[in-house]
């Protein structure tokens, strides 16, 4: 009898350890379950995971307007003159002469002509006709396909009247044009272009000329 009672309690001990062994072993085997911390916007940043109130803002229409033409140029529907995509083509700022120097050596192969060979300087109502005077830096169009702009002045074709050695400059920061004297001091930057067709909804007074003079 007392035998049988100790195998018992021998049996009761081992189904105790036995019991008390298994949750470390599920403990050992198992992941936690610790409940996960939010990413952080960083993290978010790095897997590519969207923030939810931290969009972008969506990229502006493309202007209706101005199309870009795949060959390094814009055809601007509404005047017909062919703009530079690239508005600073010379990378630097030139005297005037210095512009009319590389207009020449683009129209005669020595430079990047982009097809053409007829590129000049714009005059001032030209150029007037690219300008948003409600937008600024620079004064273009929503949606712009043009690259490279210079928030600084561009040179025009256009002089003075009875003003000697004075020509007008687009500031294409604001849109606003002034007079500027000429000398080989004078750094401006320029905008090729080239004529293309006479649009019909061109306006009386920005009617383009062929580069001659407007003013």
């Amino acid at each position: 009898m007392k035998k049988t009672a100790l195998t018992i309690i021998c049996l009761l001990l081992v189904v105790s350890r036995l019991a008390g062994a298994e949750p470390a072993k599920t403990k050992k085997g198992k992941q936690s379950s610790k409940t996960p911390t939010a990413a952080s916007p960083q993290d978010n940043a790095a897997s590519g995971t969207e923030v939810p109130g931290k969009r972008e803002n969506a990229p502006a229409p493309a202007n209706d307007r101005l199309t870009d033409k795949g060959d390094g140029t814009v055809l601007d529907k509404t005047t017909g003159l062919i703009w530079m995509k690239d508005a600073n083509i010379s990378t630097l700022p030139v005297p005037f002469d210095g512009a009319r120097q590389y207009l020449q050596e683009m129209n005669s192969g020595k430079r990047p002509n982009f097809g053409y060979s007829d590129w000049r300087l714009p005059t001032i109502n030209e150029m007037e006709t690219l300008m948003d005077k409600n937008r600024f830096y620079p004064a273009l169009p929503v949606g712009h396909p043009f690259v490279n702009v210079q928030n600084q002045y561009y040179w025009s074709t256009s002089m003075g009247k009875d003003v000697v050695d004075y020509f007008w400059i687009m500031d294409v920061a604001s849109g606003e044009m002034m007079m500027d004297y000429v000398s080989a001091c004078s750094y401006k930057f320029f905008w090729p272009v080239r004529s293309s067709w006479m649009p019909t909804t061109a306006k009386a007074s920005t009617v383009m000329t062929g580069g001659q003079n407007e003013y």
